[in-house]
């Protein structure tokens, strides 16, 4: 069958049958702890509702839950409304649910009212965490009250509502949990109404937040709290000599997998902004106290870590820092400002940027600041200036990071090391709104104090457009990643018939996380072979093709599955972690591959895509 001399569709016949490959010249995609591109998932494309912020993906699970929230239509009673409601999305079927499939979230208050809602993180055992708008006679509102979610092992999902601790006559009930942990025992991060404080000079009274971890449970009896030690008091931040603004809000972002250790910030009760964000916002960070050998007595409470942001020194006063991920050994992912000691930076640029802290061992107080000198107590990431971006740039608005987390398998051709993933602000020239980009940043292990690999996450998309309908695609912001490198957040999508003027069509996304080092891998099995070549030939689709490739089969990053992929493929032939192959111009081609078996392999793919009419 094979006679062509030029080859078939493309596949020169030297490369089919010969021994040997030769070297490529140049490096398939840019790698980021061994990533070397992402396959993009558009989520609940055919639910949301157009050109709202609220559609965005907010967390991804190592075994492929993704949660977060979608603005769809319903019907009312006078008319269509939107309401913004918490989705789960399943990589895979799990839990008796089927696999890519958005299943929104049951948010049905106690007067059985369909009402706002949103998931913010999710583990792997099924809970998932968020909030559920409740309405209130007050202007029309609604306040947020904490929910959790569990998936049953039936395909169910149980609904939890979380009160508060309250402990004073008069705190409301609302509040929110914004993360939860992976251990055996599931534990949240629980933010909720705490006592008022004066704000506008004393005029007027303002609502606070305080901060517990709850134990999460869907018997309502079995529901526990690790409240703040009562030796752990959150001091006032000092501003001159004689002067100070009351704590005010303490917010909790993060917990730990291991639910020992709290994330979070907290701010006056001022109104000031600086660089964007509330004026002396400090970042936070606390553990279980039973982390360090014991509790107050008989009760595990959160104890503080209180110097890891410059406070409390008047001199730095106007500064804003706060954490959003924290890991179990204390490293965390957030934003530091301008005010931050050590920062160097322009005389324009202000912030907020992504920071990584160290890790902070159990007990550790880090040292407070002497002066405007503080000790090294994390690493800003890196802000890469995309090319497009680059030649009308007009000003650093900032960037940070959402999410963090290690990897410590190697399998895949992953690097060990630590995945952080947030977004960028630049202020381009002749625009009145700023311009968003999703950022992914990669240490290895043992380099959380520089050396971190940063990229637009746009860059590593393939093939571009990646998906149909759609003639344009910009990643905007990336809100959770797992340990293998996937990636969630938002999108903004332009299609072909749509005037330039319009706005973009906003929808969550998970990036699926591509090994770089076993390129060729494509069924993710862990090596190269022949189940991977039979799904390249069966996603053919050279250069000129009118369908959309796939994404996994385009190994070079062209945005088309030809010879160049097969090349690729059989250069990592049976290679399970190393780029030996590839870097020295490929291994000869397996005995059993050269030539006959391929020969009948390719002639069966040339048969089976032309019906039997090859010359």
């Amino acid at each position: 069958s094979v006679a062509h001399e030029a080859g078939i569709a493309g596949l020169p016949l030297a490369l089919a049958f010969g021994v040997s490959l030769p070297a490529l010249a140049q490096e398939t995609c840019l790698g980021i702890g061994g990533v070397g591109r992402y396959e993009v998932v558009v989520i609940g494309d055919e639910l949301a509702t157009e050109q709202t912020q609220f559609n965005m993906a907010h967390e991804v699970t190592d075994n492929g839950l993704v949660v977060g929230q979608v603005a769809v239509e319903v019907a009312g009673p006078v008319r269509v409304t939107r309401v913004n409601r918490a989705f789960l999305y399943l990589t895979q079927g799990r839990f008796q649910l089927p696999p890519e499939q958005v299943v929104l979230l049951p948010s049905i208050d106690e007067n059985g009212l369909e009402t706002p809602s949103i998931a913010r993180d999710v583990n792997a055992r099924g809970w998932m965490v968020g909030d559920m708008g409740e309405p209130t006679p007050i202007f029309g509102t609604t306040l947020r009250r904490a929910v959790a979610w569990r998936l049953t092992d039936a395909g169910g999902i149980e609904l939890v509502r979380v009160a508060p601790p309250v402990t004073a006559p008069g705190l409301g009930t609302y509040g929110w949990l914004s993360s939860v942990s992976e251990g055996a025992e599931t534990w949240a991060s629980f933010t909720f109404e705490g006592a008022t404080c004066p704000s506008f000079g004393g005029q007027f009274e303002i609502p606070t937040e305080r901060i517990c971890a709850v134990r999460l449970s869907t018997n309502p009896g079995s529901i526990g709290f690790r409240n703040i030690c009562g030796a752990c008091p959150e001091p006032d931040i000092v501003t001159e000599p004689g002067g100070a603004f009351p704590s005010g809000r303490v917010a909790a972002a993060g917990i730990s997998p291991n639910g020992a250790r709290l994330c979070g910030w907290r701010e006056d009760c001022g109104t000031q902004f600086f660089c964007g964000e509330p004026r002396n916002l400090r970042a936070r960070q606390w553990f279980a106290s039973s982390l360090c050998g014991g509790g107050e007595g008989t009760n595990d409470c959160l104890a503080c870590i209180a110097c890891i942001t410059p406070d409390p020194f008047a001199e730095v006063i106007d500064s804003a820092a706060r954490q959003n991920s924290v890991l179990d050994d204390g490293v965390a992912a957030g934003f530091v400002a301008d005010g931050w000691p050590g920062l160097e930076l322009a005389a324009d640029e202000c912030g907020p940027w992504a920071y990584v802290w160290n890790s902070l061992p159990c007990g550790v107080q880090p040292a407070c600041l002497s002066g405007s000198a503080a000790d090294d107590v994390g690493t800003e990431l890196p802000m890469p200036v995309p090319a497009d971006v680059g030649e009308a740039l007009e000003q650093l608005l900032g960037s940070e990071a959402f999410d963090i987390e290690r990897n410590t398998n190697p399998t895949q051709g992953l690097c060990v090391g630590h995945f952080v993933v947030g977004e960028a602000r630049y202020q381009i020239l002749n625009k009145e709104e700023p311009a968003r980009r999703g950022l992914v940043w990669f240490a290895a292990d043992g380099e959380l104090d520089g050396n971190w690999a940063a990229a637009d996450v746009n860059t590593l998309i393939s093939p571009i457009p990646p998906i149909e309908r759609y003639s344009k695609m910009i990643v905007r912001s990336l809100r959770g990643v797992n340990r293998n490198g996937d990636a969630v957040g938002m999108a903004e999508f332009k299609r072909a018939d749509q005037p330039t003027t319009a706005p973009p069509i906003r929808r969550a996304v998970l990036l699926r996380a591509v090994p770089q080092r076993l390129n060729g891998d494509i069924d993710r099995s862990g090596s190269v072979d022949a189940a991977d070549l039979a799904i390249l030939f069966n996603a053919w689709c050279p250069e000129g093709s009118t369908q959309r490739c796939d994404a996994l089969s385009d190994l070079s990053c062209d945005g088309w599955v030809g010879a160049p992929d097969l090349a690729i493929l059989l250069s990592n032939w049976s290679n399970t972690g190393g780029t030996a192959a590839f870097a020295q111009g490929g291994d000869p081609v397996p005995e059993e591959l050269a030539p006959a078996p391929l020969r009948e392999i390719i002639d069966e793919f040339v048969w089976n895509i032309t019906k039997g009419g090859v010359e």
